[in-house]
């Protein structure tokens, strides 16, 4: 991580934090493959403003910003949500057949639950 003078646009500065001053901006990773990260990066670079429509938990209320292929994938996913379904599928083969069945596990809580699963 790098000390925000020190700091290109774009770069990583924290992790699970929020940003301090106009020159930072509240970023995550794309979910899908990589697992769930936020993180503080400065202003400029890749990013590109995320209209997936999460919120930190720190209780931040502005707006995130992802990698511009994230925000790809989701105006994809709009368009043709079976997309994300495929995806998934597709990574789940890949997988230990011991994760697999604890990722199908969770996924059927969630439902029940009533919230979408995999997401």
């Amino acid at each position: 991580m790098t000390k925000l003078k020190d700091a290109k646009p774009g770069d990583i500065l924290r992790y699970r934090s929020r940003p301090r001053n106009k020159d930072e901006i509240l970023c995550h990773n794309h979910v899908l493959f990589d697992g769930f990260r936020y993180f503080v990066a400065r202003r400029g670079g890749h990013w590109r403003v995320c209209p997936c429509g999460w919120q930190p938990p720190s209780g931040w209320d502005g707006v995130h910003y992802a990698r511009a292929a994230h925000v790809k994938w989701r105006h994809k996913v709009k368009k043709d949500p079976k997309i994300y379904e495929r995806k998934w599928k597709k990574y789940l083969r890949r997988l230990p057949k011991v994760a697999r069945q604890i990722f199908e596990q969770q996924r059927r809580a969630y439902q029940q639950a009533g919230r979408k699963g995999g997401q």
